[in-house]
């Protein structure tokens, strides 16, 4: 055989092995790259950095108030640790836009678990009573403190304190709540029947009023006893007399509530009454005709 010949097929034989060992690289690089690839979608997003693994777990951007919806809050997202137990805070967002916060939330911090409902935030029927910056608190009363029975759920009440006078000692009488609404007696929500006899007077009964007013009636049950005074149905007019002592009550004067004492101003309302801004909890009072000649600022002046 000649021998370019020889030198030409052994060139080929080398170029064709080289070809063969290009090929095969080449095939298993795309075979690598691709189970890599296929490996990193099946897994969850997650990333590591100083040996730490982390999930991104949702943050309100701003202080979310109790009763708030988590649907109507803007929110970023935080890196957390899996050593942090994850699994006891809001990791998807979407599954909660229907919950409600049963505390505060702080802003740019995981929502704990414990910290959401998806149920509703009202436990019981009495809270939904109950408005804005007014307390619900409960006293014990008898036959005659709950007017035989007839101061009942949805009725209104005075709150009168009886206790010794820090001056004498003596016995007095003092208007401590006025126009009090009783929301439930004997843990009833609903008013009583209408009825020529009252049912059975309750053993407790939860009142609304304001925070002060809470205080004072409960500290008077404490120092002496409260009793109640029914109200009419359509009578919101202050009480005309709220203290009486024992020398009242053998003939003494009256401590009448002067206007200068119990109201800080006065104006005329839209339907063309007079009204007046009542001293303590600032609330505008109607002057009714009844009273007027008593109540009236006018009244009080020489």
């Amino acid at each position: 055989m000649p021998r370019r010949f020889r030198r030409a097929t052994g060139f080929h034989v080398y170029l064709a092995i080289g070809s063969f060992l290009l090929i095969g690289a080449t095939a298993i690089k795309l075979v690598w790259d691709g189970s890599a690839r296929k490996s990193t979608e099946i897994e969850s997003p997650r990333y590591v950095a100083n040996g730490f693994d982390f999930v991104e777990l949702p943050v309100p951007l701003s202080e979310v108030e109790r009763g708030a919806p988590l649907g109507s809050v803007e929110y970023a997202t935080v890196s957390w640790s899996r050593a942090n137990s994850p699994d006891s805070y809001v990791q998807n967002i979407e599954q909660f836009k229907n919950a409600r916060a049963i505390m505060t939330l702080a802003s740019r911090v995981p929502i704990p678990l414990s910290s959401v409902t998806t149920g509703d935030m009202d436990t019981n029927a009495l809270i939904e009573k109950i408005p804005e910056g007014m307390r619900a608190i409960t006293v014990a009363v008898n036959e005659e403190t709950a007017v035989e029975g007839w101061a009942q759920s949805g009725t209104y009440v005075d709150v009168i304190s009886l206790s010794a006078d820090s001056k004498d000692g003596k016995l007095a009488a003092r208007v401590i709540a006025e126009n009090v609404k009783i929301l439930s007696a004997g843990r009833s929500l609903v008013p009583s029947a209408v009825g020529d006899t009252a049912p059975r007077a309750p053993t407790t009964v939860t009142i609304l009023c304001n925070q002060k007013d809470a205080l004072k009636i409960k500290m008077a049950a404490k120092v002496g006893s409260i009793t109640f005074s029914l109200r009419g149905v359509v009578d919101s007019e202050p009480t005309r007399v709220v203290t009486l002592n024992e020398n009242t009550l053998h003939g003494g004067l009256e401590h009448n509530a002067s206007p200068s004492s119990r109201y800080v101003g006065e104006a005329k309302g839209p339907d063309g009454s007079v009204y007046y801004l009542r001293k303590g909890d600032y609330k505008w009072v109607k002057r009714g005709a009844a009273v007027e000649a008593v109540d009236s600022p006018e009244a009080s002046q020489p």
